[in-house]
């Protein structure tokens, strides 16, 4: 038996056509909700049951996050997703206006396409401390008692940052510090402040052992195959 679609009836596709949601973590969802709807003009959706979830929608697409603890947000990788805008002078004025600062814009090779990076309440939390972070820039700016001061508290002035990473340059124009990276004080003398915790710790993944020289990781790593999840099992006992 042949049945026919009446003419002008749309198709239903059975596969899937587009996103519904992303649901994102927040250590504070009302600082998240007065942030999303300043800067993506979203709306609260009530969810009319007793979750935490916090619920926006632009109505093209909708963002969910789910309420952490700091300590928790600590742990998790860095996550993002790609919004896109059809005026895009007019949204980095808009950024502008409302005091989001972005990353450098970049164009796709592909399609000519451009995109630059923008961090929520959260993600802004975590800074890049760079060589315009001048003066008296730390949290508790202190280093306890200080000899040339007559055992007086210390008063880290930063006049001068040395050894920051210079290929990269943000928009404000810094350039990122790096672990060996010094300050000058006036009264310490120059590099008399160093890093002793920097928080950029990188994490070795299976594409960093993929680009990697495998000759040179053969002979560091004679016993396995790095590449390889269980190559720990490879390794011969000691005798």
């Amino acid at each position: 038996m042949e049945t026919e679609q009446p003419a002008g009836a749309q198709t239903v596709s059975s596969l899937p056509h587009s996103i519904h949601h992303v649901n994102f973590p927040s250590t504070d969802t009302e600082r998240t909700k007065e942030w999303y709807c300043k800067v993506f003009s979203m709306k609260w959706v009530d969810p009319k049951s007793n979750t935490d979830v916090l619920l926006l929608t632009r109505g093209t697409f909708d963002l969910h996050f789910t309420p952490i603890s700091k300590d928790e947000w600590r742990r998790m990788a860095p996550s993002h997703f790609a919004i896109e805008v059809e005026d895009w002078d007019g949204f980095l004025k808009h950024l502008e206006g409302v005091g989001v600062r972005y990353t450098k814009p970049v164009e796709r090779p592909q399609n000519n396409s451009k995109f630059c990076y923008i961090n929520d309440p959260d993600g802004a939390t975590k800074l890049v401390a760079t060589d315009k972070d001048i003066g008296q820039t730390f949290e508790k700016n202190t280093f306890g008692s200080f000899a040339k001061q007559n055992n007086m508290p210390c008063q880290a002035i930063v006049t001068e940052w040395k050894g920051f990473y210079d290929k990269v340059k943000l928009t404000h124009g810094g350039k990122p510090l790096l672990e060996d990276s010094k300050a000058t004080c006036p009264i310490g003398g120059p590099g008399c402040i160093t890093l002793t915790t920097h928080g950029q710790v990188a994490e070795i993944t299976e594409q960093d052992f993929e680009e990697a020289d495998q000759n040179a990781l053969a002979v560091l790593f004679p016993f396995g195959d790095l590449t390889d999840t269980n190559s720990y099992k490879k390794i011969p006992p000691q005798q």
